[in-house]
């Protein structure tokens, strides 16, 4: 599934193409490149898993980056970083340094959703039929509010608001926003009626 970055600007805007609105694609065709493309490859974050472990050493409460790293190209380490302090506030008025399972677990409620849409498939990884149908059940999904999202702002802000996680991910999935993505792709296979 992963595909090789592309190394060339015409690769570039070939590849965006096909999920750019064609009026931002336009756009990007007619401009003007001012330096030569550089290619961004992370091998993917890492989620050291303190809520499953057996025993975890006292005194020590892990937040942060040192628990749960992202891909940085999505820009959302600062605001899971700060939605773990806030979490380690709350559980430091109520448990003190005590209970650090209390703390993982909460902390793993918080990143779980991001994780989900920040990781990279694992290539190496055996993966059964089902998981690899719902991995590209999501991903046609996804597709599909992406490209609906080009011309509906009330989509548009769902994905900031998730992008910036204020709303969860789970809230694409809203019948709301799902009718909308649908009326977006009806409207656009129905012949146009030029008056």
């Amino acid at each position: 599934d992963a595909q090789r970055a592309p190394e060339s600007l015409t690769d570039m805007l070939t590849r965006a193409e096909s999920f750019m609105p064609a009026h931002v694609a336009a756009a990007i065709r007619d401009a003007q490149a001012l330096s030569d493309i550089a290619v961004y490859r992370y091998p993917g974050g890492t989620w050291h898993r303190y809520d499953r472990a057996a025993h975890l050493p006292d005194g020590l409460l892990v937040v942060g980056d040192a628990l749960c790293c992202l891909d940085p190209i999505h820009g959302q380490g600062i605001t899971m970083a700060a939605r773990h302090v806030h979490a380690l506030r709350q559980h430091l008025g109520v448990h003190g340094l005590g209970n650090p399972q209390a703390l993982y677990q909460s902390l793993a409620e918080i990143i779980a959703p991001v994780w989900a849409t920040n990781r990279t498939p694992n290539p190496s990884r055996h993966n059964s039929i089902t998981e690899r149908t719902q991995r590209r059940a999501l991903h046609w999904a996804q597709h599909q509010i992406l490209a609906a999202a080009g011309d509906d702002n009330v989509i548009t802000e769902q994905l900031v608001r998730i992008v910036n996680m204020i709303d969860s991910p789970r809230r694409l999935f809203d019948p709301r926003i799902l009718a909308r993505v649908a009326a977006h792709h009806v409207r656009r296979a129905l012949p146009s009626r030029g008056i």
